[in-house]
């Protein structure tokens, strides 16, 4: 049954006969849940100047809790519309390297009339929480949120620094993210980052749990316009030559391109340790790929399930289409955005060759959008490791913890090139690819997944403000 989640709802209802789940929240559930409704009806889309407010509220709760003006700051972007916020937790140890959280406040928008319920309000609806930014990535702010404010109640007394960032502008051009390391310098000590927006608990069919991916490295974001031009004419006298069709033409060699196959270590151990959790012909070529990243059988069998493909090398697409000035005229100029996700370590120059190359006799331009910063791998730590896997225990048993590259990009990849290892650590688990409707339609998280995110990170944020350097 369907219940929409209006703002200062008594959530102690709100999992209780028509609207129950499998789990019964607690008081500090109730509270987190009353949180994410706040949060997803914020709509913190660029443009709709949502973000900043979000911000100053999210604020306003840590300073209530006891959080000082100083250890709690909004820094605003304002040719962006747009602000970041960090929270500082005063670690006892001031010879310890600090410890980030890291989570980011905007959101992709939401069309109402495509979607099933309101996406700015937040609806229960057969277990399922519903709403934009509920899995990207408001539920990661909510779960850390209410659970450092917890620890303030309670008086909790970190070793090391606590450093909880929330970026304003993830899913457009990053730049709260890239001003933090001259605003908040202290965070270029951090011995490391854990990272809310990456990293995921997988379940099989059945919904019971069956792996951790944690993220150590990303894919770079690159963009590249392509470019026709023509002297054009009058319709009604076509010319052999036309811009549409010559940009066509390039874009249909760019879809059967691929680029070079790649490995890291992260990569590899993926395809390795996923491989024995797969029963059959899938497992079986998994495998023979990480022992063998040359294998041709594997590569062209795991080359057929897009979510592997994008793993094994860099992939381009083409996502926009610009033609044309008027429907009675010949083509003057016609222009494609291509976005490409950069394997670590394969540089801009090279993938613009590499497209060049691919799409060479169309007279076709090529030109980057902007340039991105080198986004390095993390080393996997194994104080990491071992911190994720304790606060897995009480929901998830010994599911194994395996290292992975996502093919998407997320504000880890500036820390990562400011020389902070950064590891995806979120702590939802859903049915992998089915339920994972980030940017999409009816974009939804499991009420149950949710609840156990705030006992996760609940065990995760004490192991590592307390932990000893690997």
């Amino acid at each position: 049954m369907r219940c929409t989640i209006p703002l200062g709802f008594a959530l102690i209802s709100l999992f209780s006969s028509a609207c129950a789940t499998e789990t019964d929240p607690d008081e500090h559930g109730q509270a987190a849940l009353e949180m994410l409704a706040e949060a997803i009806s914020f709509e913190t889309v660029a443009g709709r100047s949502q973000v900043c407010p979000y911000a100053r509220t999210l604020k306003a709760r840590f300073v209530a809790a006891g959080f000082s003006e100083t250890d709690a700051r909004v820094f605003e972007l304002q040719e962006d519309d747009t602000c970041s916020l960090v929270i500082r937790y005063p670690g006892s140890d001031e010879e310890r390297k600090p410890v980030v959280l890291l989570a980011h406040m905007d959101v992709v928008d939401a069309l109402p009339e495509d979607w099933s319920y309101p996406p700015f309000e937040m609806t229960h609806d057969d277990g399922r929480l519903y709403g934009r930014g509920v899995l990207d990535n408001k539920s990661g702010i909510v779960a850390i949120t209410s659970t450092l404010l917890r620890f303030k109640a309670d008086g909790f007394h970190p070793v090391r620094d606590i450093y909880f960032v929330v970026t304003g502008d993830e899913e457009t051009m990053a730049r709260t993210t890239r001003r933090l390391f001259v605003q908040v310098p202290e965070l270029l000590e951090a011995e490391y980052a854990l990272n809310a927006d990456a990293g995921l608990g997988v379940l099989g069919a059945d919904r019971k749990p069956v792996y951790f991916q944690l993220q150590t490295a990303e894919k770079t974001y690159a963009t590249f316009e392509l470019s026709t031009t023509n002297p054009g004419g009058h319709s009604s006298i076509p010319r052999r030559d036309n811009a549409i069709y010559e940009l066509s033409s390039a874009l249909g060699q760019l879809q059967g391109f691929k680029f070079p196959i790649r490995s890291t270590d992260s990569t590899l151990a993926y395809f390795r340790e996923t491989a024995q959790l797969i029963p059959g012909v899938v497992g079986e070529q998994m495998a023979a790929f990480a022992a063998n990243p040359s294998d041709e059988s594997a590569i062209e069998f795991l080359d057929q399930m897009p979510g592997e493909a994008a793993m094994m090398r860099t992939t381009c697409v083409a996502t926009m289409l610009r033609g044309g000035h008027a429907e009675n005229a010949l083509p003057q100029s016609a222009s494609a955005t291509v976005n490409c996700r950069i394997f670590p370590g394969v540089s801009l120059v090279q993938v613009q060759a590499l497209i060049a190359e691919a799409i060479e006799g169309h007279g076709v331009s090529i030109k980057p959008l902007f340039q991105p910063s080198a986004n390095p791998p993390s080393e996997l730590s194994e104080s990491v490791v071992a911190a994720v896997s304790l606060a897995l225990q009480r929901d998830y048993a010994d599911i194994p913890v395996i290292p992975y590259l996502s093919p998407y990009s997320t504000d880890g990849a500036i820390f990562r090139a400011n020389g902070i290892p950064t590891y995806g650590v979120a702590g939802q688990f859903i049915i992998y690819p089915e339920e994972k409707r980030s940017h999409g339609r009816d974009e939804f998280l499991p009420g149950e997944s949710f609840l156990k995110s705030l006992h996760y990170w609940d065990v995760l944020i004490r192991s590592v403000s307390h932990e000893t350097p690997d």
